[in-house]
């Protein structure tokens, strides 16, 4: 028999009734792919930042004359 959220607090012991759990709201492998998504986007950026410095931005001619 279904009951209601009240009579849920009342079991609980609690005044309010309870929430969604949080893995409820947010799924885990959503979770786990927000993260994998955020992790490529930072390699990106520190990788595209490499990338410029070897691709002959002036910095090696600057380290010659400099010398």
């Amino acid at each position: 028999m279904p009951i209601t959220a009240e009579q849920a607090a009342t079991f609980l012991g609690r005044t309010d009734p309870p929430g969604r759990p949080f893995l409820y709201k947010f799924p885990l492998g959503l979770l786990i792919l927000g993260g994998i998504a955020i992790l490529a986007v930072i390699g990106n950026v520190i990788g595209g930042r490499g990338e410029k410095a070897a691709d002959g931005d002036g910095s090696d001619e600057y380290r010659k004359t400099a010398n």
